[in-house]
């Protein structure tokens, strides 16, 4: 009885890295834009922002640009608050560094699964 080995088709595995390759800066576009979603909405949580009137809270933005993402707070007084409030100084530092890499990592699986065509089994 001789053994017999497994064979597999190069060719659909070349053809699926050609598509990933492709599609790597969109998955990575993509991942960026969640990312940075992610962490702005844990920024702008009641628990995080000193919230007065609301307005700080609301002035949230995301910035989608051509190589990347930019955000923060459009209020004028974002920076004197973030870093001189007495009981939630920090709160968009805080999001970045102590949600930031979970937020991350969701947003990379979301992408990469959005963009690739793969699917979770």
């Amino acid at each position: 009885m001789s053994a017999t080995r497994p064979e597999i088709d190069t060719r659909t595995v070349n053809r699926t890295l050609r598509r990933l390759r492709r599609r790597a800066p969109l998955v990575a576009q993509r991942a960026a834009l969640l990312a940075a979603e992610g962490i702005m909405g844990e920024a702008q949580s009641q628990d995080r922002i000193p919230i007065k009137t609301g307005f700080l809270q609301s002035s949230g933005v995301v910035i989608k640009e051509r190589t990347g993402v930019r955000f923060g707070f459009s209020a004028s007084y974002a920076a004197v608050v973030h870093e001189t409030h007495k009981v939630k100084p920090k709160f968009l530092l805080g999001a970045i560094t102590q949600e930031g890499p979970r937020i991350v990592r969701a947003a990379i699986k979301i992408a990469f699964r959005e963009k690739s065509g793969a699917t979770r089994r």
